[in-house]
């Protein structure tokens, strides 16, 4: 008589109540280290190919502002997310 191998799987879907979007990405978001002295802050590194026109108008903009194009990017994101 065999006995039945255990799951690898883990535990099933459904098996708990699932998490909203929202509260999953809180529980990812608050893994990622904050910048140091920065706690409402999180660090994340991207990397972007982007058109060379689109970029050289970033950098423009940057120029323009006396800001690093980080600061640009952030910016714009910050009201993407508004």
């Amino acid at each position: 008589m065999s006995t039945p191998k255990p799951s690898l799987s883990g535990p099933r879907r459904g098996s708990r109540a699932r998490a909203t979007t929202e509260q999953l990405a809180k529980i990812l978001t608050d893994r990622r280290p904050s910048a140091p002295g920065q706690p409402d802050k999180a660090v994340i590194r991207l990397r972007l190919l982007l058109p060379r026109v689109l970029l050289e108008r970033l950098v423009v903009r940057a120029i323009q502002e006396d800001v690093p194009l980080e600061a640009v990017v952030e910016e714009m994101l910050g009201r993407e997310g508004t």
